[in-house]
């Protein structure tokens, strides 16, 4: 597929080192990214808030200038001495340089202020603000400081609007060009991909999902090549049974959707919390019998406790509780027992009952020497080997994690209609759903099996 837009800008340079696929894709103008028309998005609204608390922290009480500059607007103003900038904008060639944030000292001497809403400051962060620098000084600006901020894990918010403390500054005025060599290196490579113009093959992975699910997961989740029902060998579900059918009855099948801030908005959160706002949970009772619990709260009320209450009345008896890759759902019981102890008990029994099917999946694949297919982990995926017909992408509104997140941002947005709020609802909790209702399709399966 041709390169449709060749221009580089620092986002893309970014996503370059998170994943080149990514950074050629953001340079298609036809590929589809999973983002809603209202752009009301978890991230554009969070890198609006951080950096506005960012520079509302940092002007306070000092002569300041708020916009959206371009690079004409920021070379009159950095003629004025003593003066905050936010958002300004640079050219160097094809590229915009841009800032949350600067100082202007006058006589194109400036102080910058880079901001990243992340815990961890890793190498190419360095080398680009690095190649950020570099490029000013080539167009004769003067820095005079080059300070980079990122956000303080050990922050717990304290409710009443007060963050301080939210921010980590790292003064690198003079180390910053220590990296230049890696930034220059970054910016050649993004350059020779884009003269080459090939979609690279990466394969999906934790990279895909982490810190957030990337807006171009449908694509490359369609356009990859899924297991087939042919592919789940009698092999590998006779494995699987072995352990499930060991398993004490009833069955729950229990997923969890949570939401993960980077400015806390509960008190006693921290950065990058994960809150438990929804669950699915089917119950296969031990005469065969299927029910379906299901739990939504998009009050914008912190909503562990009324989860946890929920939770337990889902899951009221000893048995086995059916996850698929364990770690969010037992973290979502422990919060669960450490905001509602009346319950903890309760609660601990779930947490000792969970039972995570991706091991035993894994195992079961990796066991069967006959088959030489590679296959994807992920649910998704997996479940054209179980049932095609619950394939996630006949789903309305909601297809996966990073349009779930979203979904919860726009219901708990005070301008969303109610009967909007409605339609949103419904759409989540269909996707929690398919979630267990492919867990109970394999069951099904496995029972299938001599």
């Amino acid at each position: 597929m041709r390169i449709v837009n060749q221009s580089i800008s620092f986002s893309k340079l970014n996503n370059l080192r998170h994943c080149k696929k990514k950074f050629v894709l953001s340079s298609q103008d036809r590929i589809q990214k999973d983002t809603p028309q209202d752009n009301k998005t978890l991230f554009n609204q969070e890198s609006r808030e951080i950096t506005k608390y960012f520079i509302n922290n940092t002007t306070k009480d000092k002569n300041y200038k708020d916009a959206n500059f371009d690079a004409t607007d920021t070379a009159i103003l950095c003629q004025t001495k003593n003066l905050f900038i936010s958002r300004p904008a640079y050219l160097y060639q094809d590229i915009p340089i841009t800032f949350p944030l600067l100082f202007s000292l006058g006589e194109k001497k400036i102080q910058l202020f880079e901001l990243k809403s992340i815990i961890n400051i890793r190498k190419h962060h360095y080398e680009l603000l690095a190649l950020k620098v570099h490029l000013l000084q080539l167009m004769g600006w003067e820095i005079v400081s080059t300070t980079l901020v990122n956000i303080n894990h050990d922050f717990i918010y304290q409710g009443d609007s007060q963050y301080d403390g939210l921010f980590k500054f790292h003064d690198l005025s003079q180390t910053i060009l220590e990296h230049i060599e890696g930034g220059k290196a970054i910016l050649n490579e993004a350059r020779l991909l884009l003269l080459l113009g090939n979609i690279p093959d990466t394969a999906m992975g934790k990279h895909c999902e982490f810190p957030n699910q990337c807006y171009f997961f449908s694509h490359c989740s369609e356009h990859k090549v899924k297991p087939t029902n042919s592919l789940l060998s009698t092999n590998m579900l006779e494995s699987i049974n072995k352990t499930i059918s060991k398993l004490p009855r009833p069955i729950y099948f229990f997923d969890v959707e949570a939401i993960s801030f980077t400015i806390p908005r509960w008190k006693g959160c921290k950065p990058f919390d994960k809150i438990p706002f929804q669950f699915s949970c089917h119950v296969l009772t031990e005469d065969g019998a299927l029910h379906h619990h299901e739990f939504i709260d998009t009050s914008g009320e912190y909503p562990v406790k009324q989860f946890s209450e929920a939770l337990v009345k889902a899951i009221r008896h000893e048995g086995s509780v059916l996850v698929y890759d364990i770690s969010l759902e037992r973290h979502s019981v422990k919060l669960c027992q450490k905001t509602n102890p009346e319950i903890a008990s309760e609660l601990l029994r779930i947490d000792r009952s969970l039972v995570d099917l991706l091991p035993i999946i894994r195992s079961a694949i990796a066991s069967d020497k006959s088959s030489q297919e590679k296959f994807s982990l992920n649910l998704k995926s997996l479940v054209h080997g179980i049932d095609p017909t619950l394939t996630y992408s006949n789903l309305a509104g909601v297809k996966n994690g990073y349009e779930i997140q979203n979904a919860y941002i726009r219901c708990i947005d005070s301008s969303t209609t109610h009967e909007k709020k409605e339609e949103i609802r419904t759409h989540m909790g269909a996707y929690c759903k398919r979630d267990t209702e492919v867990l109970v399709a394999l069951l099904q399966k496995l029972a299938t099996v001599n």
